[in-house]
């Protein structure tokens, strides 16, 4: 009776922690989201390809959803590219939640969050 139970219990922890890990080799979305008073902005982002995509001379406010790798760090920068003082905040949210925010006043201004994709 007693090793049955450790039967059960060890096939049973074997299979959630194969479901972790398929789980944790799984794509997540996330938003990337830029704000902010600059009006031509160049913007670098990781993207689900395990690449770097880059948008010129955006206009504010912007955002993409991206598909990436559970576990996998990723970031956002956002540049203005004119002189003059300029506010610029640079999100990552999943699910509506704040993964990192940078927000950042200056001419040239460069805002960058970081994260790791949950």
């Amino acid at each position: 009776m007693l090793k049955l139970k450790f039967q059960t219990i060890l096939v049973i922890s074997i299979l959630v922690a194969g479901c972790d890990t398929l789980n944790w080799r799984s794509n997540v979305k996330v938003t990337y989201e830029v704000t902010g008073t600059a009006n031509n902005v160049m913007i670098n982002y990781s993207s689900g390809s395990d690449a770097v995509d880059q948008e010129k001379a955006i206009e504010l406010p912007w955002s993409r959803e991206v598909e990436v790798k559970r576990g996998r760090e990723i970031y956002i920068m956002s540049r203005s590219l004119h002189e003059g003082e300029r506010q610029l905040t640079a999100k990552i949210l999943k699910d509506g939640e704040i993964l990192d925010s940078t927000e950042v006043n200056a001419s040239f201004a460069v805002a960058i969050a970081r994260a790791k994709a949950k």
